[in-house]
Order: structure tokens, then C-alpha cells, then sequence
């Protein structure tokens, strides 16, 4: 905080950097994970399944806690 600050401003610049953090760490991580997807030796899904697998990975718990934030950003 600077000395001629606002409180309250100091306040919300430091809630904009945690949520900036937050949203950047849940884009980091998914790119992370889709990098490091072997795709080596791997044949063509069909439509249905891969449009199952991504409705069930979207709804893993920890995904949906992050996509708030990339939402929200």
C-alpha cells in the first residue's frame, strides 16, 4: 500500500490480482493438461464419445471450480 492510497482501493487492487492470479493458474493448468495428453498411437474417437468424455471431464470437480474463475475474468 502507498502511503497517499486509499484503503479501500488498495483493497481492490489486491482482490483484482488475487482473481487475475486465480484466472491466470486454472488457464496454465489447462493448457498444461492438454499439452501433456499423449496422442502417440491413439486412433479417431467417434463424435459420441468424445462429446461424452468431454461432458464428463467438464464436470470433474476441480474443472468446474476453475472454470468459474476463467468465467468470471
Amino acid at each position: 500500500m502507498f502511503r497517499a492510497e486509499d484503503p479501500r482501493l488498495f483493497a481492490e487492487r489486491v482482490a483484482d490480482a488475487y482473481a487475475a492470479r486465480r484466472h491466470t493458474e486454472a488457464l496454465l493448468r489447462y493448457h498444461f493438461y492438454v499439452d501433456c495428453m499423449p496422442m502417440h498411437g491413439v486412433a479417431k474417437l467417434d463424435h459420441a464419445s468424445l462429446k461424452r468424455m468431454t461432458d464428463w471431464a467438464k464436470g470433474a470437480p476441480q474443472l468446474a471450480k476453475d472454470r468459474e474463475y476463467v468465467r468470471s475474468a
